[in-house]
């Protein structure tokens, strides 16, 4: 009697483990620290990502996403962190990295983006600009999905000492 409750007590363990490294590791990638807003057939645009690709190139763990601004949702987004940021949404290209934000191209721009990506890079410390604009409503789902959690675990233990 005693070894079924040993296995049990280790099953539960075991689960509860699982759960909480997949609650912790298994979400989505990391927030990315670059945000480029470009739109097509635009020269500038063009300019910005071949320099951008060029800086990415030793730094596999700087992420970046590339926003096309005609796609949907992506006006709403690029307006967001706009007004966040204190800019005029009126062009593009327009870089966010971590807490600067460049816009336009040209020699004055991609020198602005080489040192503040630099920066980011070697302090390790660099923001997404996403974070501040997610910060939103209270997370419901994510206290539905611990509460869900919680009660698996008190029926197991439940269980456990039956």
């Amino acid at each position: 009697m005693n070894a079924v409750r040993r296995s049990r007590a280790a099953l539960v363990w075991a689960f509860v483990l699982l759960l909480a490294f997949g609650i912790t590791v298994g979400g989505e990638d990391a927030d990315p620290i670059i945000l480029f807003f470009h739109e097509t057939d635009c020269p500038d645009c063009e300019q910005i990502s071949g320099l951008l690709d060029g800086l990415l190139i030793g730094s596999p763990e700087t992420t970046m996403r590339a926003y096309e601004i005609s796609e949907p949702g992506v006006l709403e987004l690029f307006a967001s962190l706009c007004k966040e940021y204190g800019v005029d949404e009126a062009t593009v290209p327009v870089v966010f990295v971590g807490d600067e934000v460049v816009v336009g191209a040209g020699r004055a721009a991609e020198a602005t983006i080489s040192d503040t990506l630099t920066d980011c890079i070697r302090s390790g410390s660099c923001s997404s600009p996403l974070l501040r604009i997610e910060a939103g409503p209270f997370p419901w789902t994510d206290v539905l999905w611990l509460s869900a959690v919680a009660a698996l675990f008190a029926f197991l233990m439940a269980w456990q000492l039956r």
